[in-house]
């Protein structure tokens, strides 16, 4: 078989590895071989796309990691002032981790950014999560330790000789009901 040279367009023997009108060096693929050539070295997976992202996985690190962070971001611990770097570093760390259970070679900056964004996400929701039930608990806990107050104006209405007050006949109390 015949093949024609792709500078000079000569034609050239299929077995010869060079053109011999102007010694362009020919290159004659064939699917054959490259198919035998890859059973050979039994790469047989198929090719991880660096930019896609297998979310069970980077789910689970972020949880992993994430919740824990959120609850030390949170007023209940001594170390939530430093919590913008505790997050910034849970999501680069469950990146690394990620990286470690994947093994793929390399990874995009967008999908490594979405990764850490999810963690930082997650934490943070468990930081405003664990706060707000600090505080209504710190607010519940007052309110039950302390008996309501209970005033009532004995005068004729506003500022009256018992002084400024709540309307006469109605009671009120110190603390809201929850």
């Amino acid at each position: 078989m015949e093949i024609t040279c792709t500078r000079c367009h000569q034609p050239v023997e299929a077995d010869a590895c060079y053109c011999p009108s102007c010694g362009l060096p020919q290159l004659v693929y064939s699917t054959e071989e490259m198919e035998e050539q890859i059973a050979a070295q039994g790469a047989t997976a198929p090719v991880r796309d660096a930019g896609s992202v297998d979310w069970k996985l980077a789910l689970r690190t972020a949880l992993t990691l994430g919740v824990p962070a959120g609850i030390l971001c949170s007023m209940l611990s001594p170390v939530s002032i430093f919590g913008l770097l505790l997050m910034g570093g849970t999501g680069a760390w469950a990146v690394t981790v990620y990286l470690r259970k994947e093994k793929p070679a390399w990874m995009t900056i967008g999908a490594g950014a979405r990764i850490g964004l999810v963690t930082g996400l997650l934490g943070a929701w468990t930081a405003a999560a664990a706060t707000g039930a600090e505080t209504a608990t710190r607010l519940a806990g007052d309110c039950l330790a302390a008996p309501p107050r209970l005033t009532i104006n004995l005068g004729g209405g506003r500022g009256g000789p018992a002084g400024p007050g709540p309307p006469a006949g109605r009671w009120g109390r110190s603390c809201s009901s929850m």
